[in-house]
């Protein structure tokens, strides 16, 4: 779009989009899209207002190696999360309201700059918290997760070092 002068934000991005899809695929398409587009949004923010706090709740509840008293019942890590997942999400919303391309971008190196983390929680939990010895990962697929974490950790490092001190 920049080759054509078109730089959209906001909500405007959807409609652009949207103007894309119609010019090559016909009028019909626009609505199509536009609903698609909606349940998409509709369904990844369920998911992860959700899904991160129901994870991230029962990861800590095993690692403490604390018992739930009953199947229904959610550990106060679920609605500390939550409530963090919220205020984070709005704080988000109002500082990337009208640039949704700088927000994919930050998303992504936040992503980046995560993953060893994550990488290192997997590691522990499929090493150590799996009870059946048979089930948990060979020695050749241990090592390859500990190069893995290495390599993610070091290009951590070069990114915030090339962006942020060199």
């Amino acid at each position: 779009l920049n080759p054509l002068g078109e730089v959209p934000e906001g909500a405007q991005v959807a409609v652009t989009l949207s103007k894309l899809f119609t010019t090559i695929l016909g009028e019909w398409m626009y609505p199509l899209f536009m609903l698609v587009a909606f349940f998409a949004m509709f369904s990844t923010s369920y998911t992860v207002m959700d899904g991160f706090p129901r994870t991230f709740g029962e990861a800590w509840r095993i690692i403490r190696g604390q018992k739930l008293d009953s199947p229904q019942q959610k550990p106060v890590a679920y609605w500390i999360f939550m409530g963090f997942l919220s205020i984070s999400a709005l704080i988000v919303i109002f500082v990337f309201k009208n640039r949704p391309v700088e927000l994919v971008l930050v998303a992504g190196v936040i992503t980046f700059l995560l993953s060893p983390v994550y990488y290192l929680l997997n590691y522990y939990c499929v090493t150590r918290l799996i009870k059946d010895k048979e089930l948990r990962p060979n020695q050749i697929n241990r090592m390859l997760a500990i190069l893995g974490i290495i390599a993610m950790t070091f290009g951590s490092i070069i990114y915030i070092y090339l962006q942020y001190i060199k």
